[in-house]
């Protein structure tokens, strides 16, 4: 899993086979790998604004808000991705298939479908409806 560009560019992860780890296999998460394959990160977010799910094949992934000073509650493979996307404050869980590159993957995709409270207003501004506040 790698990190590529800018703090809030883009993430993708890489795959190597045991023969492959190290220098080997991390350049298939970096550059070319990103900007292919590439999804954006919230890197500047400590905690998750909402709860949401992701999918990939047969894994679930649940990830919950969490309070400050709470940590990365999750396993492994997820843990590696907020790590990354710089999440510092978060409650996950997987249900179904628990192989470690579908997780990834569909944690991938839920931090995709995160609504950021400014996305939200300038959709509201967009529609040309006041902010609520």
């Amino acid at each position: 899993m790698r990190r590529c560009g800018a703090p809030a560019a883009a993430s993708a992860s890489g795959y190597g086979k045991a023969r492959e780890s190290g220098p080997v296999a991390d350049p298939k998460g970096d550059g070319e790998g990103a900007q292919k394959h590439g999804q954006p990160c919230r890197s500047t977010v400590w905690t998750l604004q909402h709860e949401i799910w992701g999918e990939h094949g047969a894994t679930r992934v649940f990830h919950g808000p969490a309070s400050d000073g709470t940590g990365v509650i999750a396993g492994g493979a997820m843990r590696a991705v907020f790590e990354v996307a710089g999440v510092q404050n978060v409650l996950a869980k997987s249900y179904g298939s628990r192989n470690s590159m579908n997780v990834v993957r569909a944690t991938m995709d839920a931090l995709s479908r995160m609504n950021m409270p400014s996305d939200i207003a300038a959709k509201a501004r967009a529609d040309g409806r006041r902010n609520p506040r």
